[in-house]
């Protein structure tokens, strides 16, 4: 008896470990652009994201064309709505006009190809959206955004929604929380060659073109938990922007759900 409870206590240590949920694994999962709602489109939209086995997040930016308005009355996935986060939409007024739109569904995500669609007022412009799911070892939540204000004229000359902004750019600040950090954008240049990553922000990116804007998703490759500089290169080109970028992180002491369950959900 004393030999079992000696063992037991070695290696209790261990077994705690191993029961536990490894806190701040949340990684990058896939990501999917849809082109369904371009020349002139005003009609629902719909398309096919493939995510890993056991996602436990989604992040979808709606982004639309030459608009003043709030056009999207809302998001699915998998026929669950999407929650749009709060400073959403970021609605650029003046200059070259359009709206970016986020959504985050951080629990009960299921995992193979599911139907991401969006629900548009009827009025909307030209419309892209995007979509990244993450994985994780616990449901996640938004953690913070990006400054959802608009300056006009940029001040300073790099703010992420202004008129004549060239390779727009701020630091979003993650509180000391380990964070995975997407941004959703949109430029008035109209050349997708005019608008690339920062270095770090190379993974997943997906962009788009309307013709004479253009826009896109980029994802920051590092997940950790220190203040990220967000926004994107336009190289020599200056012109209107307009982008939101939100971190989001595991839920402490949240729902976790075993590898082996999350698997076979449906």
């Amino acid at each position: 008896m004393k030999r079992f409870l000696f063992v037991l206590l070695l290696f209790l240590p261990l077994l705690l470990l191993l029961a536990s949920p490894v806190w701040g694994t949340i990684t990058q999962d896939t990501s999917t652009e849809s082109k369904a709602s371009v020349n002139g489109d005003t009609e629902d939209f719909s398309w096919s994201h493939t995510a890993g086995a056991s996602p436990e997040g989604v992040v979808v930016f709606v982004v639309v064309e030459t608009t003043t308005a709030d056009d999207v009355i809302g998001v699915t996935y998998n026929s669950v709505s999407m929650t749009e986060i709060t400073g959403s939409p970021l609605i650029k007024s003046s200059g070259e006009t359009a709206a970016v739109h986020a959504f985050f569904l951080g629990a009960s995500i299921v995992g193979g190809t599911k139907t991401v669609a969006v629900d548009l007022d009827g009025t909307s412009p030209e419309t892209f959206a995007f979509a990244i799911t993450f994985d994780a070892a616990a449901d996640l939540e938004i953690n913070t955004i990006s400054d959802v204000t608009c300056t006009n004229p940029a001040t300073p000359d790099y703010d992420l929604c202004a008129d004549a902004v060239q390779s727009p750019s701020e630091t979003l600040a993650l509180g000391s929380v380990t964070s995975a950090v997407i941004m959703g954008w949109f430029f008035g240049d109209g050349s997708s060659a005019g608008s690339t990553p920062f270095g770090s922000w190379e993974d997943l990116q997906q962009e788009a073109d309307f013709g004479p804007n253009t826009c896109g998703m980029y994802a920051y490759e590092t997940i950790a938990s220190d203040d990220v500089g967000i926004g994107w290169s336009t190289g020599s080109n200056t012109d209107d922007a307009v982008a939101i970028a939100v971190s989001i992180n595991e839920v402490a002491g949240g729902a976790v759900v075993p590898s082996h369950r999350r698997a076979v959900m449906n």
